[in-house]
């Protein structure tokens, strides 16, 4: 009732706390999870820390270059002096020798001439998430192969994943969106509850996502969430399924919601009286389920692992956000602002109503015993 009576001050208030959390989102940075992940005395992150320090060849930061059928001598010496020239390139190795800056160091005995393939190792003194180890990989695919070639390594690894992601992310959204909104106009027979719908919940996830960037990328409340190893960066796996989960869970506290209120509305029609209604019939289900499903997370934010950790806090702060500030603050701000705009739709959508919404001698009693003995049923 405080909300719907005053619904300019609880949104502004609100729309200050969820930027707040919103705003870390802007500084992500993505990458693969590593040996950093893993606790601290496990004995696979100690033996990946020291092959680091103790060698100076790294594995993740070379490029493999394959060429095949098998050119000639001759192109492939010219092609592996092309590599070896680019900016980045500490060297190249090749099946009959090494190369630096364009010159040969060294000459290798071939081991056998009945292959099949030509293999190129380019070492890079390059962090294979930097953007110059991708600018880098770039440049060696641009650059004229005798043949037909393919780049692989960690820092092609890299590239090709944001490049997948930035591909299918947008069209995932775009049908998840699309479905979620042709089922809840159909549900609602709503133009703009569906839209408000879809862009609480993508709030949510934002905010969900603006706080795992605030304390593992950037490293803090480490008192909250326990002791882990700040990386600089995302582990690009993690947030494609934390948001379809965290999508789901928004969108289902959004329909309990919405039933009621519709349900009210249209037995009474009262717009405000719908709303907080509404709410106070399914606001202590929505919190109960957001805070066991917030306690089940717990125990994946416990864990020593970091991308488990990052996992159930992630889960656990978007579910807890969308059932406190959206459910229970912006939601009912925005369809007060918007009053009886919310159940406008075109005539083709329009339900015929029934008589018993429409009979004005009906006692409101009654109305809302039916309407609890059909959800019982249901």
């Amino acid at each position: 009732r405080w909300v719907t009576r005053a619904p300019w001050p609880w949104a502004a208030c609100c729309a200050v706390l969820m930027a707040a959390l919103v705003w870390p989102f802007g500084q992500t940075q993505w990458g693969f999870a590593d040996e950093r992940a893993l606790p601290a005395g496990s004995q696979a992150r100690e033996f990946a820390e020291r092959l680091r320090a103790d060698f100076p060849a790294q594995p993740d930061r070379d490029l493999i270059v394959v060429l095949t059928p098998v050119p000639g001598d001759r192109e492939v010496d010219q092609y592996a002096r092309r590599i070896s020239a680019l900016p980045g390139v500490v060297q190249v190795s090749a099946p009959k020798g090494r190369y630096h800056d364009r010159h040969r160091t060294a000459v290798v005995k071939a081991v056998s001439d009945r292959t099949t393939a030509v293999w190129l190792k380019a070492s890079t003194g390059l962090d294979p998430r930097s953007v110059a180890a991708a600018r880098l990989v770039e440049r060696v695919r641009e650059l004229p192969a005798p043949g037909p070639r393919w780049v692989g390594g960690s820092p092609a690894r890299h590239v090709d994943s944001k490049a997948a992601l930035a591909d299918g992310v947008p069209w995932a959204v775009l049908l998840m969106s699309a479905t979620t909104l042709a089922a809840l106009l159909l549900y609602t027979r709503s133009v703009l509850i569906p839209l408000k719908a879809v862009a609480m919940a993508a709030l949510s996830l934002t905010a969900s996502l603006g706080s795992m960037v605030y304390i593992f990328q950037e490293g803090h409340l480490r008192w909250l969430v326990g002791d882990f190893t700040a990386t600089g960066f995302l582990d690009m796996t993690i947030p494609p399924l934390l948001c379809a989960i965290a999508f789901a869970l928004s969108l289902d506290y959004e329909v309990f919601l919405l039933a009621r209120i519709k349900e009210h509305y249209d037995a009474c029609g009262d717009h405000q009286e719908a709303i907080v209604e509404g709410i106070a019939r399914t606001g202590r289900l929505i919190t109960v389920a957001a805070g066991v499903f917030a306690i089940s997370m717990a125990a994946l934010a416990s864990s020593a692992i970091t991308t488990l950790k990052m996992m159930g806090m992630g889960l656990g702060v978007a579910v807890l956000v969308d059932a406190t500030l959206v459910r229970g603050i912006l939601v009912p701000a925005f369809m007060q602002l918007t009053g009886r705009a919310n159940w406008w739709a075109p005539a083709c959508l329009k339900r015929p109503a029934t008589p018993e919404a429409r009979d004005p001698n009906r006692e409101p009693d009654a109305v809302a015993e039916n309407s609890a003995e059909a959800s019982a049923a249901h």
